[in-house]
């Protein structure tokens, strides 16, 4: 009976042991569920950060070839407007020409219909090199906006990463 009394006690005395064991591997369990939790936390922040970032690198090449057609619609324009200038003067001249020279009239009067419609067609590229410089800007407007957003995202994301 004694013995029965001893083993008793024996198993009382262990069970809070067990008891206070258990619960420290609980505890310890919920701590590294935390941590595994802010762990894919900190890795989704610092993917979605660098998906924002490769979205800026994309949006800067964007903004620079809309620049170099802005740029080259703008060099476009200028020939043009220098081949209108030309055209001009060339069929001033061949009106003049016609009163001068009366004995080459039909020769002038056929350059001088080619000249117009050269020139026609200069008026034409100028106008449709403007019109391609003013769709550029306000396509680069459009995506320097995007960039703009972009990196206020990109701000607070960092700042959601230091906190």
């Amino acid at each position: 009976m004694k013995t029965m009394y001893w083993v008793a006690a024996l198993l009382l005395s262990a069970t809070p042991s067990l008891a206070a064991e258990s619960s420290g591997t609980e505890a310890a369990i919920r701590l590294l569920v935390t941590e595994v939790h802010q762990m894919r936390l900190a890795l989704q922040q610092s993917l979605s950060l660098q998906f924002t970032l490769e979205l800026i690198k994309h949006q800067r090449t964007l903004i620079t070839g809309v620049q170099q057609q802005i740029e080259f619609a703008k060099d476009e324009v200028e020939t043009n407007a220098k081949q209108r200038l030309d055209f001009e003067e060339a069929a001033r001249e061949l009106e003049a020409r016609i009163t001068l020279e009366p004995n080459n009239r039909d020769q002038i009067r056929g350059e001088l219909l080619l000249t117009k419609k050269s020139l026609e067609q200069a008026k034409y590229q100028e106008t449709k090199q403007k019109d391609r410089v003013l769709a550029g800007q306000a396509t680069l407007a459009v995506e320097e906006n995007r960039l703009s957003d972009l990196m206020k995202n990109t701000d607070a994301q960092l700042g959601d990463l230091r906190q």
